[in-house]
């Protein structure tokens, strides 16, 4: 299938935004919320993404991915709470200026902080996803099911570093997801977890659908690490229920080894649509979603993945793991488990349902999006945080 002109335009600007870092480097930026520097002052170092402080803000970037957003809210936060605030891009390899900082909140799991870290200042780990280690311990179980059942004896890819020494040295925990993927960062640090929700960059509103054909389209939705994201089970699942149709918009073509060992299901099933990577401004992807009733997503390590709450933006009917850290509750279903019958067996159930009830599921899968996993709500939980880093810090100054 050819690569789509806005997937191709996509894909050549982040080609020409890494070879500008690789030859430039990753900006530090000082004072990045632009807040009055006093004496007295509260200073953070925020490790994670640099360069949404340099960018035009109509940059078409911005669309891709919410982090780059996100990053410049939590910056934000932090300026409210009574920080000025520092950025050093989480892909960073250079010297920092010399400077001490009340608060380093860091992505970096080796992030070299003792010498910045000014007395009595506290250190926060910034997570994107689960304990390394349970992410680590998931996906070889899954890599392990997946050669008892098949001849392909693919080897585990892209594991985790565990050792993780500024993580087991922090104060606390921040990251995206809800009590059970957060918390599995408890187990690594003996200080607080504050788990935050995430959102998705959206491109259009609720969609109507027909349910009486919609009940038997499933979407999957994501980008690389097919593994992870559980494309494998429902492959095989698929397979064995012709009547039902999968539509795969993810990053799968990149993988040539998982490719080769489900060929026959990629490419030579009728009801399995292999798609690809597609841009979600694209006519192409609006019909997809249009003519789908269910986003699915058996993850086995996530942290609340944008494509999936964007998807029930639109009314999609969330079918997810627990390990995507998803409340969706009666919007949709979590699996009992990542085996693959209870997989399947939630997926038949819920596309035997009545074009009444799915109809409902759809529009409370739209609302939950809007009460809980918007933009807005990112935004107030991380004021809340900013302002309880702010507050330890007074106690101890």
């Amino acid at each position: 299938m050819p690569v789509s002109l806005p997937h191709f335009r996509n894909a050549l600007q982040e080609k020409r935004y890494y070879l500008r870092r690789k030859i430039f480097g990753y900006p530090f930026v000082k004072n990045a919320n632009k807040v009055p520097e006093r004496e007295g002052s509260l200073r953070a170092l925020l490790v994670f993404l640099s360069e949404p402080f340099i960018m035009s803000p109509s940059n078409s970037r911005f669309e891709n991915h919410q982090n780059l957003k996100q990053t410049i809210h939590i910056a934000r936060s932090l300026g409210e709470a009574g920080f000025v605030v520092d950025v050093c891009d989480v892909h960073a390899r250079r010297d920092l200026p010399k400077q001490k900082y009340n608060l380093i909140l860091s992505h970096r799991v080796d992030f070299a902080a003792d010498e910045l870290l000014a007395e009595g200042g506290i250190k926060v780990y910034l997570a994107t996803g689960m304990n390394h280690e349970v992410y680590n311990r998931n996906l070889r179980l899954r890599y392990a099911r997946l050669n008892s059942r098949r001849t392909c004896d693919l080897k585990p890819e892209h594991l985790n570093d565990e050792n993780m020494p500024f993580v087991r040295s922090a104060d606390a925990v921040t990251g995206f997801g809800n009590e059970y993927t957060a918390g599995t960062w408890s187990g690594v640090t003996s200080g607080p977890v504050k788990p935050f929700n995430n959102y998705g960059t959206f491109s259009g509103g609720f969609i109507e659908r027909d349910w009486t054909s919609a009940k038997r389209n499933f979407l999957f939705y994501a980008g690389r690490l097919q593994m992870v994201r559980g494309l494998d089970l429902l492959l095989e699942s698929f397979a064995r229920n012709p009547d039902l149709h999968l539509y795969i918009c993810s990053g799968f073509k990149h993988e040539v080894a998982f490719c080769k060992c489900y060929e026959k299901e990629l490419f030579h099933t009728r009801n399995i649509h292999a798609i690809g990577l597609v841009s979600k401004r694209e006519e192409r992807f609006h019909r997809i979603v249009r003519e789908c009733g269910f986003v699915i997503l058996p993850s086995c390590s996530d942290c609340q993945p944008g494509s999936v709450i964007e998807a029930m933006h639109s009314g999609l009917i969330p079918l997810v793991t627990k390990e995507t850290g998803l409340d969706v509750r009666e919007s949709g279903a979590v699996f009992p488990s990542d085996d693959e019958k209870d997989i399947e067996e939630t997926m038949l159930q819920l596309s035997s349902e009545s074009t009444h009830r799915l109809g409902e599921r759809s529009r409370k899968a739209h609302e939950l999006v809007i009460q809980n996993y918007s933009e807005d709500k990112f935004l107030e939980r991380w004021r809340q945080i900013a302002h309880e880093f702010a507050a330890d810090l007074n106690t101890q100054l």
